[in-house]
């Protein structure tokens, strides 16, 4: 199992470290992964490596996450992100909008002012959080896979965090894709 001590993650080097420099290339917008799927048995860590994803991110990016045993889970990150009224629900026009982020907000035609369109988000990179993806119901799933696909390179990372089947010895291996 995995322990902390003093506040730390232990036995999750070789991660924190991966987990820095992908934090590093996507503040410095370099070409690499938008997308982390951390997968593993129940128990080995992967809620708590996602806490020290976020730690690692807070003040530099834009950190927003969702519940994914919400019913709306993709929807509320979706509205978080693009500016929408908590009562309308995104449609697959909003999910492409996801691709502008970034640029000039008067070009998509829109009136909402998304994230990192504004002058307080301009530069800030977004880290979308969410756990136990595999919570999700199909339409949340397609909705994130849209999402995922839509997102502009520069300055966004998306991370997800899934139970992969159980175990009947303990496992304490976490897996990055």
């Amino acid at each position: 199992p995995i322990l902390s001590r003093l506040g730390s993650l232990a036995d999750r080097d070789r991660e924190l470290k991966q987990a820095g420099e992908l934090l590093d290339s996507i503040r410095s917008n370099a070409a690499g992964i938008r997308a982390l799927h951390i997968t593993g048995a129940e128990g080995v860590g992967k809620s708590r490596m996602l806490q020290e994803l976020k730690w690692l991110a807070r003040g530099d990016f834009d950190v927003l996450e969702s519940n994914s045993s919400s019913r709306s889970a993709i929807a509320d990150l979706l509205r978080e992100t693009l500016g929408l009224d908590d009562s309308r629900t995104p449609t697959i026009d909003d999910v492409l909008k996801l691709g502008i982020l970034g640029t000039d907000p008067t070009a998509s035609g829109t009136d909402p002012t998304p994230m990192g369109t504004d002058p307080v988000h301009e530069q800030r990179p977004i880290l979308w959080v969410l756990d136990d993806v595999d919570r999700l119901d199909a339409s949340e799933r397609q909705m994130l896979t849209a999402s995922i696909r839509s997102l502009n390179a520069a300055g966004s990372l998306f991370v997800a965090t899934a139970s992969g089947p159980r175990e009947t010895e303990p496992h304490d291996e976490l897996e990055w894709g």
